[in-house]
């Protein structure tokens, strides 16, 4: 992330940690702490909707995950409340399905909000088999 507009506002300690929660993000590791100490950053860098996109990012993630860390959700929920009102932008609840699923259908997944990760200068973009051929610790 050097020689990005970031690079600017964190100390290189800071930059380091948050490429590496942001790469955390990127891949849906499924520890809330990933998702809570990035958006900090991003928030007390004054990058909030990057940091909102990091908290979306954990809603996106299957309702299990959030079950499992129910504290940490309350606390992501908190945070996307206060950023959303911050940043004006509208809450939209939630749309429930008109018909019920039928047992062993499968679940429609909602579209994930993009965390956008700035790139070196002189560095083309990934293409789409870079981007998916990590592998994640889920």
């Amino acid at each position: 992330m050097e020689g990005t507009p970031l690079a600017d506002r964190f100390e290189r300690e800071e930059l380091r940690e948050l490429g590496t929660l942001l790469h955390g993000v990127g891949a849906e590791m499924r520890t809330a702490w990933t998702y809570e100490r990035a958006a900090d950053l991003l928030e007390r860098a004054g990058e909030r909707p990057q940091a909102l996109a990091v908290v979306e990012m954990w809603f996106a993630l299957p309702e299990d995950v959030r079950r499992t860390n129910p504290a940490a959700t309350r606390s992501l929920g908190r945070r996307r409340q206060r950023l959303r009102s911050r940043l004006g932008t509208p809450v939209v609840p939630a749309a429930a399905p008109a018909v019920p699923a039928a047992p062993g259908a499968p679940i429609p997944t909602q579209s994930r909000p993009a965390v956008q990760m700035p790139a070196k200068p002189g560095t083309p973009p990934p293409t789409p088999s870079e981007s998916t051929s990590g592998k994640a610790t889920r």
